[in-house]
């Protein structure tokens, strides 16, 4: 790494790799990009957030689309809504993604939807987390086309949390690209072993692929996302 002044890391699963890559790079004075480096990356290295700035490098976690341009296109959303109206109100924000994942992308979502199964199921109000009501957790909406009226989940991503606490109006954050038998599949995945969640990768890969395909108001339809 001493040669190298930038380090894109891309490989997984993340929460098997941790920050190890990282701390090479601070060790090594690079700077670092993490495409999916969710909130396991961000809690290992707040003891280090020090360091880190006063080395004058920038660490650059959660690069993609879903963690990454999701939490921006919100923040510029919200931003645009306080300009143009007078009480922009509570925001929901409605996401998902119909890609085909590898098998370290499945395992990560398996890791990242036990790490929040209890905490993401929450809005926030005036700063504060709320628990939902039992309409508010799996309520039937409608949404622009392609996608249409169609079942949706709350769940409160990490990475959109810091923006939920500081927005007084409120947020609410719902994914919609899976049935609520994908839903099972996947809670039954997190309870899991270590040792046994391998084997749920091809469970979970045929679930998220019928949802697609399908083109049900359960899963995104084929071409949306």
């Amino acid at each position: 790494m001493r040669s190298v002044s930038n380090h894109h890391q891309c490989t997984g699963p993340t929460y098997q790799i941790g920050p190890r890559v990282a701390l090479a790079a601070l060790k090594h004075g690079c700077h670092y990009i993490d495409p999916g480096g969710s909130s396991f990356i961000w809690r290992a290295l707040q003891p280090f957030h020090q360091q880190i700035r006063s080395s004058d490098l920038s660490f650059v976690l959660s690069a993609g689309w879903i963690p990454g341009l999701l939490e921006v296109l919100v923040r510029h959303s919200s931003e645009l809504a306080s300009a143009y109206l007078e009480r922009p109100g509570f925001l929901r924000v409605y996401f998902g993604d119909s890609s085909e994942w590898s098998d370290t992308g499945f395992r990560d979502i398996i890791e990242v939807f036990r790490d929040r199964i209890g905490s993401g199921m929450c809005y926030f109000e005036n700063g504060k987390s709320r628990w939902p009501t039992p309409s508010q957790v799996a309520p039937v909406v409608d949404l622009p086309p392609p996608l249409g009226r169609r079942r949706v989940y709350l769940h409160m991503i990490s990475e959109l949390e810091p923006f939920a606490r500081e927005r007084s109006q409120g947020v609410a954050a719902y994914f919609g690209n899976v049935s609520a038998r994908t839903l099972a599949t996947l809670t039954l995945a997190a309870c899991l072993p270590e040792r046994l969640k391998l084997l749920a990768v091809p469970w979970l890969r045929s679930a998220f692929r019928r949802d697609h395909q399908s083109g049900s108001k359960t899963g995104f339809p084929s071409g949306a996302s």
